[in-house]
């Protein structure tokens, strides 16, 4: 398993496989099995990496480690085509590494794996102790970076952070947005911030 997350709306659960396939269950709170799987989105040609689930709990957007974008219909999981429209839905999270509003990211020359997680702020319009809507990376450099939100655009200003002994595999926001907690990857430690 690679990545899980659960719905806005508490209904189902996205479970990322490393055989290129993302298995969508249904909760059944009052079920003696609490997870039935309904669908199935396996059009990705390499192992799925990230979820996210829009903020009806609608659809489903994940990339993988072949670089695509891809949406889905949930339940079903049938792949969505209508790409521009769903790129400007609200989604409840931002999890995946590839799409318009994270192009600022990614460094010119990059590979497209340099970057293992992403995160954004979780203040909905709120003004938080960061006082804007922010962007967190980990990446193979064992660096912490610090986008504002969106991070679209040719090139744009971050503040990176050392103290990883080697790459991050993930950070995330605490869920009032005061700290920020990432994971490193062989240096099997996890940092507040």
């Amino acid at each position: 398993v690679m990545s899980l997350k659960y719905s806005p709306d508490g209904k189902y659960l996205a479970v990322a496989l490393g055989d290129n396939c993302i298995d969508i269950y249904q909760i059944l709170l009052q079920s003696t099995m609490p997870y039935k799987r309904v669908g199935c989105c396996n059009d990705h040609s390499g192992a799925v990496t990230h979820v996210d689930f829009d903020a009806e709990s609608g659809y489903l957007r994940s990339t993988s480690m072949s670089n695509e974008l891809l949406y889905c219909v949930i339940p079903s999981g049938k792949q969505s085509v209508k790409t521009e429209e769903l790129s400007k839905k609200k989604w409840a999270t931002h999890n995946c590494v590839l799409g318009w509003t994270v192009k600022s990211i990614w460094r010119r020359g990059s590979t497209g794996s340099d970057i293992n997680s992403i995160d954004r702020s979780h203040s909905k319009g709120q003004s938080s102790s960061w006082g804007h809507n922010v962007c967190a990376t980990g990446d193979d450099d064992g660096k912490v970076k610090l986008f504002r939100w969106p991070a679209f655009g040719f090139k744009q200003a971050f503040r990176s952070y050392y103290g990883h002994g080697s790459f991050v595999s993930q950070v995330r926001f605490s869920y009032d947005d005061d700290y920020l907690i990432s994971a490193g990857g062989t240096d099997m430690s996890i940092f507040q911030w």
